[in-house]
């Protein structure tokens, strides 16, 4: 991997209790070289090849190459970043009521901000406040992930209450100014 990325909250060196923190200054390249290793390491099928045939794992990429030149496994059972579409579908996992389909909370989860979202000065330790109805955790705040599509959804750490509530609308594209805002959150195939 071309960045290693930084222990929750910019550590560097021995692991700490930010290790519990979410994996910032990521870069797209690295999550996606990340999920086809961490599918190696499980014994599973990796997501992420360089060609159409599906014969060449894409074990390092860098940051200019393109989307189009990852071909995907769709039959993989490895590891790989979530859609935009199953992130989406994620955060809105938390229905006050299952038979109102309309009736979502505020935030993923609650709607009350202090119960479900991190927010304040730096990302804090994973799975800290009440998880959504799918039983997710950090859906509101923390940070924002970055999806398959090169863009990162949802709001983070800094964002006011405004820009946290559904609809997460908020599509922003990964900046390497504040890439301590960006984290990532893996699917599996099945």
């Amino acid at each position: 991997m071309k960045t290693r990325g930084r222990e929750g909250s910019n550590k560097t060196g021995a692991p700490t209790a930010g290790k519990y923190k979410p994996v910032t200054s990521i870069t797209h390249a690295d999550c996606i070289v990340w999920c086809n290793a961490f599918s190696r390491m499980k014994g599973l099928r990796p997501v992420y090849y360089s060609n159409n045939a599906l014969e060449t794992e894409i074990k390092s990429l860098s940051e200019s190459d393109e989307l189009s030149g990852i071909y995907v496994d769709k039959n993989a059972n490895g590891y790989r970043l979530p859609t935009a579409a199953e992130w989406e579908y994620a955060v809105y996992g938390a229905y006050k009521d299952k038979n109102q389909y309309n009736r979502l909370f505020k935030y993923s989860g609650s709607d009350t901000l202090e119960e479900v979202g991190v927010v304040g000065n730096a990302p804090e330790v994973y799975a800290s406040k009440k998880a959504n109805g799918l039983g997710l955790y950090d859906m509101t705040g923390n940070v924002s992930e970055i999806c398959f599509s090169q863009n990162a959804l949802g709001g983070h750490y800094a964002n006011d209450d405004a820009n946290l509530k559904l609809p997460s609308n908020n599509l922003y594209s990964i900046c390497r100014l504040y890439t301590t805002m960006f984290g990532f959150r893996i699917a599996q195939n099945k």
